[in-house]
């Protein structure tokens, strides 16, 4: 996985978020499709924000998950204490969590990048999810 090289030399635990952004589908067809998916370190989650909503995202949260494992083995014992070892929780797309929205979707086939971009930077900031395919202009 690519992220190994990114994570090299550095410890896991002294991150706060890593995001990733994927891509699926064929280069140079139509099935083409971008998510985020967002590691909380602290918090030992792996969120999934899809605006399209679709199939399972679960073999690559899997990946994620297995790489964050490895990594969290190969921190072993180091000064910033014992390693964590509580589980990994994932949390795949969720459109409502029974009161609102919380990824917001597309309303059309092109504008997944810019959802992906746009959960990226509201996630980063802290923010909800608080945009529509109406923002995406």
């Amino acid at each position: 996985m690519q992220l190994q090289r990114w994570l090299r030399g550095q410890s896991l635990r002294k991150l706060g978020r890593i995001y990733i952004p994927v891509k699926t589908g064929l280069v140079g067809t139509m099935s083409q499709h971008w998510y985020l998916v967002v590691v909380h370190v602290q918090d030992r989650t792996i969120k999934c924000s899809d605006s399209l909503a679709g199939p399972a995202r679960s073999e690559f949260m899997s990946r994620v998950r297995a790489f964050l494992e490895e990594a969290q083995d190969n921190d072993g014992a180091s000064p910033e204490g014992p390693v964590d070892s509580r589980p990994w929780v994932v949390q795949e797309t969720a459109v409502y969590d029974g009161r609102s929205l919380v990824t917001p979707q597309q309303t059309n086939g092109v504008d997944c990048a810019f959802f992906t971009l746009a959960a990226a930077e509201f996630t980063s900031r802290g923010l909800p999810l608080l945009y529509s395919q109406a923002h995406m202009g």
